[in-house]
């Protein structure tokens, strides 16, 4: 599991608990819980036990995980930018409608 991509989960998930997110990421909580004891020893992740409900374990991002997030979306961006900079018009259409069948796939799968 990629430390980065949990690290977009939790940023975009509105209630971020172990539990959503590992439904999520589709991993175990092992798992998750794994990767994330490594984002909190690397201070980019905080624990911590909801007041109302101490069953329930929320993470949300500390201020030193925006700089890397935003450096992997300018990574992603620019990895797109490449690839419609050889392209011409027409490959571009076809691959803008690729991309939207595949986008809209996945949001109504998941």
């Amino acid at each position: 599991m990629n430390e980065i991509h949990i690290l977009e989960a939790i940023e975009n998930e509105v209630e971020p608990t172990m539990s959503n997110l590992a439904r999520k990421l589709r991993v175990t909580m092992g798992t998750l819980t794994t990767n994330i004891n490594r984002l909190v020893e690397k201070k980019y992740v905080l624990r911590y036990q909801e007041e109302s409900d101490r069953r329930k374990v929320l993470v949300k991002l500390d201020a030193s995980a925006y700089p890397i997030l935003k450096e992997h979306s300018k990574f992603h961006n620019e990895m797109i930018d490449s690839l419609f900079l050889d392209m011409n018009l027409d490959e571009d259409e076809v691959l803008i409608k690729s991309l939207e069948n595949i986008s809209n796939y996945f949001k109504n799968k998941y």
